[in-house]
């Protein structure tokens, strides 16, 4: 902050997935929904990721804004049905977002308005240099 020279560094999370909030849970349990919506892809980022970046961004007494995310955006879908696969089951069938949106929670539907693509080049390369996050992927 400008008025007491205090770092302050803003972390933008990607999509968290972690122990008990994957897709692997998700189809196991039977909740998975696999969203489809042309052109919409997400970035993601692991719960042991972001607790670096933060380490990391408090280390080095990090300044600005860094987005946390992967670097392979995909299509939502594709989590769910690689889980699907890897637990011998058949995925669930895709709803197109028009009939789910009714379904989905403000917070939701806001985060699927825009396609949610991270440009890492740039963003990892700025993590990397000024908070030493060694790997975000």
């Amino acid at each position: 902050m400008a008025h007491t020279g205090a770092a302050v560094a803003i972390l933008r999370l990607a999509g968290i997935y972690g122990p008990g909030r994957n897709a692997l849970v998700q189809v196991a349990r039977g909740e998975a929904r696999r969203i489809a919506k042309p052109g919409q892809v997400f970035n993601r980022i692991h719960v042991a990721d972001i607790a670096q970046a933060i380490n990391a961004a408090f280390a080095n007494a990090a300044r600005g804004v860094f987005n946390v995310a992967d670097d392979e955006p995909s299509p939502p879908g594709d989590p769910i049905v690689f889980a699907a696969q890897l637990l011998g089951r058949e995925p669930p069938p895709e709803i197109p977002f028009a009939e789910a949106a009714s379904s989905l929670s403000p917070m939701a539907l806001s985060f699927w308005q825009d396609c949610r693509r991270v440009s890492q080049r740039q963003a990892q390369a700025r993590a990397r240099r000024e908070i030493a996050v060694s790997d975000l992927s």
